[in-house]
C-alpha cells in the first residue's frame, strides 16, 4: 500500500458525526465492557481543556471519545491516513494525523490543535507514543516529567 499524501492543514478535528456516533458507539461498550470512569466529572461544561491520558492501547481513544461528555478531537499518527477506511472514519470522529517524524508535517498538526482550543473545544492526548512498552502499570512515570 503506497502512502497518502494529505494536507494536515484540512484536519478540523471533531465533526458532527462524532456528535451522532459517540452515543451509538457507548451503549455497544457499556454492554460488553464494565467501565469504571474517574475524573469526567471535572470536565468543563464549555471552553476549551486539554485531557491527557496514559496510553495503554488502541482502543484508549475510543473509550475516551465516546464517554466523554462533550467532542473531542485527539491527534494521531498520520499512518491511519494511509488507508481511505481508517482516513474516512478516524477524520469524522475527530482524529488530527500527525506525522511523527517531526518537521513540517508535525507543525501542521499542531496548528490544527491550536483551532481546535480557540474554538473551545476539547482536545484529547495520550502521553505514550508506545503503548506496548507499559507492561508494567505500576511503574508509570509521572506526567509532568514528558512536559520538561
Amino acid at each position: 500500500m503506497t502512502k497518502t499524501n494529505f494536507d494536515p492543514l484540512k484536519y478540523v478535528g471533531a465533526t458532527k458525526f462524532q456528535t451522532r456516533f459517540r452515543p451509538f458507539v457507548r451503549f455497544f461498550l457499556n454492554r460488553v465492557c464494565k467501565f469504571t470512569l474517574v475524573g469526567f466529572d471535572q470536565i468543563p461544561a464549555t471552553g476549551p481543556a486539554i485531557l491527557c491520558a496514559n496510553h495503554i492501547s488502541f482502543l484508549d481513544s475510543v473509550f475516551m471519545l465516546t464517554h466523554s461528555p462533550r467532542n473531542m478531537s485527539v491527534v494521531g499518527k498520520s499512518e491511519y491516513m494511509d488507508s481511505w477506511k481508517t482516513r474516512w472514519l478516524f477524520t469524522k470522529i475527530g482524529m488530527i494525523p500527525l506525522d511523527r517524524s517531526g518537521g513540517e508535517s508535525a507543525t501542521s498538526a499542531m496548528i490544527s490543535v491550536e483551532a481546535v482550543l480557540a474554538r473551545g473545544e476539547l482536545f484529547g492526548i495520550f502521553r505514550r507514543a508506545r503503548a506496548a512498552v507499559m507492561a508494567n502499570f505500576t511503574k508509570v512515570a509521572p506526567a509532568r516529567r514528558d512536559l520538561r
